[in-house]
Parts: C-alpha cells; sequence; structure tokens
C-alpha cells in the first residue's frame, strides 16, 4: 500500500503526459495506491474531500491516511483475491469489523486508545459513503455498529513532570535561557509550537499587567489574581491549521526571570536585529533564530537524558509533560478561582481545549506531583511560590561571553 498527500501547493509539473498544466492551478488531495501502484478510488476520494474543503486539519489528514492504510493492508490481506481493494471495501461487514479490532489488540498488542482512533477513522470513511444526502453512494448500508467496537480505553491517570523533576531539569545546563525556558513551559502551559510565536511584545504587555483587571479577548475576561498577569498566547489546533488566540496565566516570578534573559546582551544582540523589536522572539537558539518545535522538543531530550543518568529524574521527561504539570499545577493552586471547579474551567480555556472533558482528565492527581506542591508542613503552595523556589534555587547569571 502506498499514500500520497498532495498539500495546497502551485502545481510545477503533471505526472501524467496528457493532462497539461495552466498556471496557479493547485493540488490538495491524497492517493492510495495498491501493490500494483493503482489508484484505490473510494478512499482517495473521501480524504481528497475532507482535506480540500478544510473540514480536517493537516495532521489529521496524515494520521487518517495513515489509519486507512492499515485497514487495507488487513482487508486486503484477508478477503478475495479476486477484488480489487474497492470491492473488497464495498463487501466490508460487521464480523471482519471486529476481527480487525481483535486483531489489534490481541496480537498487536495495541492500547485501547490506538485501536478506537484507528476504528473512528474507519468508521468516518463509511458515514461519509453512506451519507443520504449523496445523490450516489457505492455503500447502501454502515457495516459498522451505532456503538464503537473498541472497548473504552481504560481512564489513565495522566503523567505529568513534577516541580522536583523540573528543578533537576535545570541543574543538569548550566545556561540560564535554557532554565527559563523550561520555567516558562512550565508556568505557561503553552505547546512547544506555540513558543515560538510568543514575543517580546507579548511577555511586555503580561508584565505591564494590572493586577485585577482583565483580558479583553473578546469570549472571556476572567479576573488575574495579584502576583499573576495574563499572557496572550497564539495558539495551535486552530480551524484549518489557522492560528487560534487565547490567554493564559503566567506567575510574576517568571516573568521576572524573562525580563532578566531579556535585560542581557545574549539576548539583547539578536533582539536588536529586528526592526520592531516587540515582534522578537522570547527566546534566541544559539545562531541567533527563533527556537522551533523540534529543537525545544530535542533541548529537552538532551537535558533529561543527563538526568536520566545521573539518577536525579523520577521518569523520562518530554515536551508535552510540561504541559500536563501547568495543568495539575493550577487546579491544586489556592491562589487562583474560587474553587476547584472554577480552577477547571480555567485550565480549559488556558490549554485550549475545546471541551471540558479533555480536561477533566486533571483531577486524579499523581502522589509525585502532589508532594512536589506542599510544603514541610503538608499545606498546599501556591503557584507563585512553588516558581519563585524554583528561580531562588536554579537562577544563575549570564555572563557577557554567555553564547547560549
Amino acid at each position: 500500500m502506498h499514500v500520497v498527500i498532495q498539500k495546497n501547493e502551485p502545481i510545477v509539473s503533471s505526472q501524467i503526459d496528457s493532462i497539461e498544466i495552466e498556471a496557479g492551478q493547485k493540488a490538495d488531495g491524497v492517493l492510495f495506491l495498491d501493490k500494483q501502484f493503482k489508484v484505490v478510488e473510494y478512499p482517495s476520494e473521501w480524504l481528497s474531500h475532507e482535506a480540500n474543503h478544510r473540514r480536517i486539519s493537516e495532521q489529521t489528514v496524515v494520521t487518517y491516511s495513515r489509519n486507512m492504510r492499515y485497514f487495507l493492508e488487513y482487508i486486503d490481506d484477508r478477503m478475495s483475491d479476486g477484488w480489487s481493494l474497492d470491492e473488497k471495501l464495498l463487501n466490508v461487514h460487521l464480523s471482519l469489523l471486529e476481527s480487525w479490532v481483535r486483531y489489534q489488540i490481541d496480537d498487536l498488542k495495541l492500547e485501547a486508545s490506538t485501536v478506537t482512533n484507528r476504528e473512528m477513522t474507519i468508521r468516518a470513511f463509511y458515514d461519509y459513503f453512506t451519507d443520504k444526502t449523496r445523490h450516489k453512494n457505492p455503500i447502501e448500508n454502515n457495516p459498522f455498529p451505532s456503538d464503537p467496537i473498541t472497548s473504552k480505553p481504560n481512564n489513565k491517570q495522566v503523567q505529568a513532570v513534577s516541580v522536583r523533576d523540573v528543578q533537576n531539569l535545570m541543574f543538569c545546563t548550566p545556561y540560564e535561557r535554557e532554565r527559563t525556558l523550561l520555567q516558562f513551559l512550565l508556568d505557561s502551559g503553552v505547546r512547544i509550537s506555540e513558543l515560538p510565536r510568543v514575543t517580546y511584545g507579548d511577555v511586555q504587555e503580561a508584565q505591564n499587567f494590572v493586577s485585577g483587571s482583565y483580558i479583553t479577548d473578546g469570549i472571556d475576561k476572567p479576573a488575574v489574581e495579584a502576583g499573576y498577569a495574563a499572557l496572550l498566547i497564539h495558539g495551535s489546533k486552530g480551524r484549518q491549521d489557522s492560528v487560534k488566540e487565547r490567554h493564559t496565566v503566567i506567575t510574576k516570578p517568571t516573568l521576572d526571570r524573562l525580563k532578566a534573559y531579556h535585560s542581557s546582551p545574549l539576548y539583547k544582540r539578536y533582539q536588536r536585529l529586528y526592526a520592531d523589536q516587540n515582534t522578537a522572539p522570547i527566546f534566541f537558539n544559539t545562531e541567533g533564530r527563533p527556537f522551533t518545535k523540534a529543537s525545544i522538543a530535542a533541548l529537552i531530550t538532551r537535558i533529561s537524558k543527563r538526568a536520566e543518568k545521573n539518577g536525579t529524574l523520577s521518569k523520562k521527561a518530554h515536551a508535552h509533560l510540561f504541559r500536563h504539570s501547568f495543568a495539575y499545577l493550577t487546579l491544586q493552586d489556592t491562589g487562583r478561582g474560587h474553587d476547584f471547579l472554577d480552577r477547571l474551567v480555567f485550565v480549559q480555556k488556558s490549554l485550549g481545549h475545546t471541551s471540558i472533558k479533555t480536561t477533566e482528565r486533571y483531577t486524579n492527581i499523581p502522589h509525585d506531583i502532589y508532594d512536589s506542591i506542599v510544603n514541610k508542613d503538608g499545606e498546599i503552595q501556591s503557584r507563585i511560590e512553588k516558581m519563585q523556589l524554583l528561580v531562588d534555587s536554579t537562577k544563575t547569571r549570564i555572563k557577557l561571553v554567555d553564547k547560549k
């Protein structure tokens, strides 16, 4: 099986000699090819339609195409050799779908959540071709039952890094810039794909934010208590891969640490290259360029390996764990909101979750996270207190000769 995904870009030349390309034409679609490199018509039509009409994001197109490929390979091996893949798709029945689900769980040992994801993809394909609003449907009845075939995934506890873990990670890099970046991830809850879009101007607005005033994002206007500030995030996962703005709330200790980095010659050396210095990113890499999603992930992996090697890390750290930690810390933050439900809704808005059900995963807090947010008397500390302790225990001076 082969899959070709073409993004919405100008076509330079045709791979088919008989087709002429006009200037300005663009391609946007997906082709599924069988072992003989013949087009598999139905899945190609379905996913090209979804992609072309911007009903799903580019990343979802990739996920759907991968899941469909797995399914096509499965039915190709188990259904009549006299049928094409399109004909096999027309003849799929419930018992085969149930066998496919069992095969993934029992033979491939996949997690139920992964199998559910794959099932939802194939279900979407059959929903498309059994939609009664379409004039011509090659499939009369959807082979899927109304309820999911895959058992509901177990509600596993969401893993995160503790404040103590982050402190130990900081001790594994001598550079204040990298320590500040780790604290910013922990205290803001941003995705690493969003961090490069946070600008110096955004942070300046947060630093100038008056306690007790309101966030004016046109959607929600939550009050911000003393010691916290609203920070604009140019978020990921908007409709049609657009940037979806939201606000998070960051603490004063983290903003002060950022301010010290921004005042250093190391930062100003590259910021001055921007005509409008407010548009400069909040972190520069060694070459004076903005960090990328990949470089942030690589940085965390590199520091994590050092901490694992010296035995100071309780679990392997990766970038998304910081986002989970932000949620846990905020839900237990006595300095934020009137009650737990208030904080839960706040976490939903800060993380950019569409549904509160996604945020509810964080209501069962792991023991290591809980232990890291209480003091020696067992009292829960506010996020401000935890961030200040991080600054006090890990902040180091940026020297004139430092390059990172």
